[in-house]
């Protein structure tokens, strides 16, 4: 009897996902890949793990899609996942795959710079998604291969990469516009070959209500229930075909994150940000990151703690890099300084100014050279008491 389990999740920031589509030729990959099963892996029962990208907590409640309900009303239901940070596609899928919190497995977001790499990942460059060396941990694919267990994968953020030297004995390069109903028949046609190369492990894609909730927003009934109603079915087709093959199969179904409305107040144009040339900004639509482009400069972090009667509290980071180099002389500075600014927001000032600083200074002449160590205290306090234009 097939056993059933199902897990949805919640989320709090929306993420996209948006990759080029390639061809969908199906690749047994090297010889280092499991091909037939061990006699210990064969007796043990099978797993599916689905992923619908993008499935809020409540789309079944709410909704009521037939396949799923009947399928919740056999197996386990949890009311929601809380899923890692950041909530997007990527990172949340191969967290599921590795068990792993995105920033110890590597992948921290859709599109990141690396800086041990000195390069940008993102979804939408086949080269670097199929780089195995941006991925870290071991995803449950490479544990099944490590137990002498064939494995299979119709779409799953990891499963194209060459991870360790290994990916699943069976996958396919992701492809958006292959229909779902593809994917399910290949899916049941797997299981139904001989017990040597059947895959005891396969994963799955839906990108569905990913891609409808994005375009029309959680708000629209019609659009979010037809979609669901289209991938129910196809899920309804999955579920009847497993129960017909009679293999003792186990189904998890997650997802990676929900979606949720953002007001266009909570919208920060980073256009606004000054001094453009000085950094790299990279988009991951609820999170952008800025990477300073001249390493040789004062970098400077301000965490606001709290507001109060129109002064705004800041604490204050600071890290010095700096190297210059002429015929005459070499000159290397580093450090790092912590601080507290007060910042009186209606006069646009700054009240209160307190920092420690630590530097190491190394600097060579041509008669002399001296290393130095300082450390320095700057507290300073500051009263407007008339100003005018």
């Amino acid at each position: 009897m097939t056993k059933r389990i199902i897990i949805f999740s919640l989320v709090f920031i929306i993420g996209i996902v948006s990759i080029i589509s390639c061809d969908r030729k199906t690749y047994n990959t090297v010889s280092s890949i499991v091909t037939e099963n061990s006699k210990a892996s064969s007796k043990k029962p099978y797993l599916i793990l689905i992923s619908l990208d993008g499935f809020r907590w409540d789309y079944v409640e709410k909704y009521k899609p037939p396949h799923l309900i009947n399928f919740i009303k056999n197996g386990i239901n949890s009311e929601s996942l809380i899923p890692s940070f950041p909530t997007k596609t990527f990172p949340n899928h191969y967290t599921i795959a590795t068990g792993m919190y995105p920033d110890k497995h590597g992948i921290i977001a859709n599109s990141f710079y690396s800086y041990d790499k000195d390069m940008t990942y993102r979804i939408r460059d086949r080269e670097k998604v199929e780089d195995g060396s941006f991925y870290g941990g071991n995803p449950i694919w490479i544990q099944a291969n490590r137990s002498n267990m064939v494995t299979a994968s119709y779409f799953f953020v990891g499963t194209e990469a060459n991870i360790q030297g290994l990916k699943p004995t069976y996958y396919y390069r992701f492809d958006n516009s292959v229909k779902n109903e593809v994917r399910v028949n290949q899916a049941i046609d797997w299981l139904k070959l001989p017990p040597k190369k059947r895959p005891h492990l396969i994963t799955m894609y839906f990108s569905d209500m990913d891609d409808t909730g994005h375009k029309y927003g959680t708000k629209n009934d019609e659009e979010l229930k037809k979609t669901l109603f289209e991938l129910d079915t196809q899920l309804g087709v999955l579920f009847k075909g497993i129960e017909k093959i009679g293999l003792p199969v186990n189904i998890i179904i997650v997802s990676d994150h929900g979606m949720s409305t953002v007001p266009i107040s909570k919208f920060i144009a980073i256009e606004k940000i000054e001094n453009d040339s000085l950094y790299t900004s990279i988009d991951n639509g609820a999170i952008v990151n800025i990477h300073p482009n001249n390493k040789n400069q004062i970098n400077s972090i301000y965490t606001l703690k709290k507001v109060e009667n129109g002064v705004g509290y800041f604490d204050l980071d600071q890290v010095y890099t700096i190297k210059s180099a002429t015929k005459d002389y070499k000159m290397e500075l580093d450090g790092i300084g912590k601080g507290q600014i007060d910042f009186d927001i209606k006069k646009q000032f700054f009240t209160k100014f307190y920092l420690e600083m630590e530097m190491n200074l190394k600097t060579e002449l041509e008669a002399f050279s001296i290393e130095l160590q300082t450390k320095s205290i700057t507290d300073q306090a500051t009263e407007i008491i008339k100003a005018s234009r």
